[in-house]
């Protein structure tokens, strides 16, 4: 129970807190490094769920946008069923000396993978005609300009290294192609063995950058 205080004139006032018991009741600030700590939380925060709902976007809009196909391939759409775009692209199988043009389709994605899963099918596809061996694989891709950085391991070139040099021209030849056919503006492919430039010269040269022959006029 609080007193109260009397005044000379009679009346009474309940009595006033102290400057100093004020203060001490003010509610305190957290000090600096916390407050900046909570800030940067927050600031992080942000940034995840920005990501997110643009990770979110891009992938529903990948997967109802009409995409740009690669040169001369085909849309396969769904009818009304609310399916995924897909594309169709030119595979170059040798076969009996000669290349042989196969299909492929496969859901779009960036660039650099629909570049990687193409590459891998049709290895997939030499290796059934016994030219590379079943455990050839891509690595990675990279593109700059018109040049296609391909990165494929070591069991490929060792399947390369195997084969007469005119296998071995139609299944470089046979890549190189499929490449420049489906994926503008790429003309040129240059071969890396597990990330490393390849100095292999037989029986092909797969230490420069291969490019189609220009047709004769």
């Amino acid at each position: 129970m609080v007193e109260e205080i009397d005044r000379p004139d009679g009346k009474s006032e309940l009595p006033r807190r102290s400057a100093a018991a004020a203060e001490r009741e003010r509610p305190k600030k957290a000090p600096w490094p916390m407050r900046i700590a909570a800030w940067a939380a927050v600031i992080l925060l942000c940034f995840s769920l920005g990501y997110f709902v643009t990770d979110l976007a891009v992938r529903f809009f990948l997967g109802r946008a009409i995409f740009e196909t690669p040169q001369g391939a085909q849309t396969d759409v769904g009818e009304g069923d609310g399916s995924l775009v897909q594309v169709e692209v030119a595979l170059y199988v040798p076969k009996d000396g000669e290349l042989v043009e196969s299909s492929y389709s496969f859901l779009p994605s960036i660039a650099e993978e629909d570049i990687a899963k193409t590459i891998d099918r049709l290895l997939t596809l030499l290796a059934q005609e016994k030219l590379v061996g079943r455990e050839s694989r891509v690595l990675h891709v990279f593109r700059r300009g018109e040049m296609l950085y391909l990165d494929l391991n070591a069991a490929f070139y060792d399947s390369i290294k195997s084969l007469q040099a005119d296998s071995a021209l139609l299944v470089v030849t046979s890549i190189v192609r499929t490449v420049v056919d489906n994926f503008r503006p790429l003309q040129q492919v240059r071969f890396l063995v597990n990330g490393r430039e390849v100095t292999e010269q037989l029986p092909v040269d797969m230490s420069v950058p291969w490019q189609l022959a220009s047709p004769e006029r």
